[in-house]
């Protein structure tokens, strides 16, 4: 979830956030959630109802070909992915 950036400046803010449950009491969010700051991408995509990330990047003084074969490349041999996670 999503509050307004007043209600999340740190996260003690957000632990004290108060959220309704099944029987519309409210509940500390820490009662249904961890809460945690993770880097990850800035826009998360869906496409046949799957989300994904694109990985993008600048090519300067070298040919397309080339570069994407070498970042394939590396990615392939780099990247392991956590089981359920694929790359296309």
């Amino acid at each position: 979830m999503r509050y307004e950036k007043n209600f999340r400046q740190t996260p003690g803010e957000t632990t004290r956030l108060m959220v309704p449950d099944q029987s519309k009491k409210t509940i500390p969010v820490t009662e249904i959630a961890t809460i945690s700051s993770v880097m990850g991408p800035s826009l998360i995509y869906r496409d046949d109802n799957k989300h994904f990330a694109a990985v993008k990047f600048s090519i300067r003084g070298r040919d397309m070909g080339s570069t994407i074969e070498e970042a394939q490349h590396k990615v392939n041999t780099v990247v392991k992915l956590p089981k359920g996670c694929s790359m296309r």
